[in-house]
């Protein structure tokens, strides 16, 4: 079992859940992805342990830590096998309730963490010559109202980083 769920004290029932065998569909589709999604956390676990190539400096926040973790499976892109990843990393908290953007606001605050996760990734990626093989996207609901597309909801505010 993982570290993690050995950390959490669960290895001993997953391993018993794990080895039950149903005559339901469901709970064995679901079974076999859960023992493979553990060990294949435990493979990119012993991967990102094992790989030279370490991010550099990030903010010990939410979203830099976020972002750190998706620099170190980036770096270690040529042991891993794959060709290209994605990665989804969030930030709450920024419903302001008529606060100001101004600086010390919790609103600013929570900003600023942002912009500095994104540049300490920036400056990482520039530094491994990958920068222009990376796209960043922000998106927001602002607003509360999402439009819908043929029931996709559309969200109202959309950053993309380049270079160009």
């Amino acid at each position: 079992m993982s570290q993690l769920t050995n950390e959490l004290g669960q290895a001993t029932y997953l391993k018993k859940m794990l080895h039950d065998e149903s005559n339901n569909k469901f709970s064995e589709t679901y079974s076999h992805l859960l023992n493979r999604s553990i060990e294949d956390s435990k493979r990119l676990g012993n991967i990102l342990d094992a790989t030279a190539a370490k991010p550099g400096t990030f903010p010990n926040t939410k979203i830099g830590r976020q972002l750190k973790n998706a620099a170190a499976v980036i770096l270690a892109r040529g042991d891993t096998g794959s060709e290209r990843e994605m990665f989804y990393a969030n930030q709450h908290g920024f419903d302001s309730h008529f606060k100001y953007l101004k600086p010390g606001s919790d609103l600013s605050i929570k900003l600023k963490e942002v912009d500095d996760a994104i540049k300490a990734f920036e400056t990482q990626m520039k530094a491994e010559g990958i920068w222009d093989d990376v796209l960043v996207v922000s998106a927001s609901d602002f607003g509360r109202k999402l439009v819908s597309v043929d029931d996709v909801y559309v969200c109202a505010c959309v950053y993309v980083c380049s270079e160009e």
